[in-house]
C-alpha cells in the first residue's frame, strides 16, 4: 500500500508542472461496471466466452493542456471478477478474483457537439497495476448448478503470476457541463494488457459425461460503462497568486 501511495503522490505531483496559467485543473470521481475478459482454452468448446461482472472506482485529476486537449491521472481500485459460464447453463455464478490499484495517465480531446455544453472526448491511455493479492496463494471453487443440464465443475484460482502489470486503454465519451463549471461525462472504455494476471484450471463434467478439461486466463482485460463527475478546482490557488 505503501508503494501505491507514493506512486500516486509522484503522480500527482507532475501535474503542476504542465499547468498553463489560462487552463483549468479539474478534481473528478468515477465509477464504472466493467466485464472481464478471459480466454477460454476448451477442447469440448462447452464453455463461453462471456464478459464476467465487477466494477472499478475512483479520483482522477485532470489539466487542461490546450483548448482542445488534456492529460488525466488519478487513483482507482479495480475489482477483478472470476467464474464459468457454460453453453448449457444461462446464468453464471462469479466469485472475486484479485483487487488491484490502478495508476492512469491518460490523453484526450474535446470535439465541441453543441455551444461548449456537449463535448465528445475520446482517450487514450496507460495504467500501471498493482495486484493487492500476489502472494496470498491459490483460490478455489466448486459448483453444481442445474437448468435442463447437470453441470459438475471446479477450478483453482492462480493469482500469483504478475505482482504489477500494465493496462493499455482507448475510450470515449459524453460529457456535459453543469451550472459552467462542473461537468459529468458518460463514458465507455477497453482495456487490454500485455501478460497473464490470473489463471482458472477447471475440471468439469455435463450430464454424468466423462470429466472434460479447460483452462481459463485473464491479461486484466475488460471492457466498462462508466460515470464521472468533474469540478474545476484551478480557483482555490489561483487566488493566491
Amino acid at each position: 500500500m505503501a508503494r501505491v501511495i507514493l506512486l500516486f503522490v509522484i503522480t500527482m505531483a507532475a501535474i503542476p508542472m504542465v499547468t498553463f496559467s489560462q487552463k483549468k485543473t479539474f478534481f473528478g470521481i468515477e465509477a464504472a461496471v466493467t466485464g472481464d475478459i478471459y480466454k477460454i482454452e476448451d477442447n469440448a468448446n462447452e464453455i463461453k466466452k462471456t464478459p464476467i461482472t465487477s466494477g472499478i472506482w475512483g479520483f482522477t485529476i485532470k489539466q487542461e493542456l490546450t483548448n482542445d486537449l488534456f492529460l488525466e491521472t488519478g487513483l482507482t481500485r479495480k475489482y477483478y471478477s472470476e467464474g464459468v459460464n457454460f453453453e448449457k447453463i444461462s446464468t453464471v455464478s462469479s466469485h472475486n478474483a484479485i483487487n488491484a490499484w490502478l495508476i492512469p495517465i491518460r490523453f484526450g480531446t474535446f470535439l465541441n457537439l453543441s455551444k461548449n455544453k456537449i463535448l465528445l472526448v475520446p482517450l487514450v491511455g496507460y495504467n500501471f497495476c498493482i495486484n493487492s493479492d500476489y502472494g496470498y496463494g491459490d483460490g478455489s471453487g466448486f459448483v453444481t448448478e442445474a437448468n435442463g443440464s447437470t453441470v459438475n465443475y471446479s477450478y483453482t484460482s492462480n493469482y500469483n503470476l504478475a505482482k504489477t502489470f500494465s493496462l493499455l486503454q482507448t475510450g470515449i465519451g459524453l460529457e456535459f457541463t453543469l451550472f459552467k463549471t462542473a461537468a459529468i461525462s458518460v463514458n465507455s472504455n477497453y482495456y487490454f494488457g500485455l501478460k497473464k494476471v490470473i489463471v482458472l484450471n477447471i475440471d468439469y463434467s455435463i450430464n454424468n459425461s466423462g470429466n472434460q478439461s479447460a483452462q481459463a486466463s485473464s491479461k486484466g482485460n475488460m471492457i466498462s460503462l462508466g460515470l464521472q463527475a468533474k469540478y474545476p478546482i484551478t480557483k482555490f490557488w489561483s487566488k493566491y497568486k
